[in-house]
C-alpha cells in the first residue's frame, strides 16, 4: 500500500523520534494504532500530521486504519512526492 510519512528536519518520526532513511525497511511486532506499528497518512490524513518533510511511503504487511491514519508492521521510504501536493483542502478541513 502506497501512503505518506511526514519525518522532521532529521528524518526522524515526529512522535517517536524513530530514524527513516529511504529504501531501508522500519519493522514493528505489530500493527496497532496508537499503540505500536509503522504509522503513515492517506491524502485526507495530511492535514493532521504536518510536519517538515512529506514522504511517500510503501506499507507491508499486515495493516490497521483508524481516523486520521493508517498503521502496517512494515514501512520504508520511497520518494519525496514529485508533483506538488496541494494541501489547502486538508487545511481547511482541520481547521473546522
Amino acid at each position: 500500500m502506497r501512503a505518506f510519512k511526514f519525518l522532521d528536519e532529521q528524518g526522524r518520526a515526529p512522535i517517536t523520534a524513530t530514524p527513516w532513511r529511504p529504501g531501508v525497511w522500519v519493522e514493528a511486532a505489530r500493527a496497532a494504532p496508537c499503540r505500536e506499528g509503522v504509522h503513515a497518512c492517506r491524502p485526507t490524513d495530511l492535514a493532521h500530521w504536518l510536519a517538515a518533510a512529506l514522504w511517500e511511503v510503501e506499507l507491508d504487511g499486515p495493516r490497521g486504519e483508524s481516523r486520521h491514519k493508517v498503521v502496517a508492521v512494515r514501512g520504508r521510504l520511497v520518494a519525496r512526492p514529485r508533483r506538488r501536493v496541494d494541501l489547502r483542502w486538508p487545511v481547511r478541513r482541520a481547521r473546522r
